[in-house]
């Protein structure tokens, strides 16, 4: 599945998390506090410094519904970790919290409950 998603964050933080990361398609600066000319004129030293709004197709497992919305890289791979862990997680959980249909009819019968008022009359 492929997500449009905003990432905020800076140039060289991008191409690190574009190197590591395989889902990243297409990444391109969107941010609407520059121009391309602001940009190309900008110095090296700001450039690699500044936060800018990267639009990002980004190629994920499959999900309900894509992504939407903006987001920092550490937000981004802690989404992804946690959506990764979630379906083995929840896996567990209910394995351990109800017994299949098969374990219930294995556990033996408890024996049955007797009646005191018999018990009173087969003793007089």
């Amino acid at each position: 599945m492929e997500s449009h998603i905003k990432i905020k964050a800076t140039v060289p933080e991008m191409n690190d998390f574009f190197g590591r990361d395989g889902g990243v398609r297409y990444m391109e600066i969107k941010d609407k506090r520059y121009t391309e000319a602001d940009l190309n004129a900008m110095s090296d030293a700001k450039y690699d410094s500044e936060k800018f709004i990267f639009s990002v197709v980004y190629r994920h497992m499959e999900l309900d519904k894509p992504l939407t919305g903006f987001f920092t890289i550490a937000g981004l791979e802690k989404k992804m970790n946690g959506l990764r862990n979630a379906p083995a997680a929840e896996a567990n959980a209910i394995s351990e919290k109800k017994p299949s249909v098969l374990e219930k009819l294995r556990q033996p019968l408890p024996p049955p409950a007797q009646d005191k008022k018999k018990n009173k009359d087969m003793e007089l």
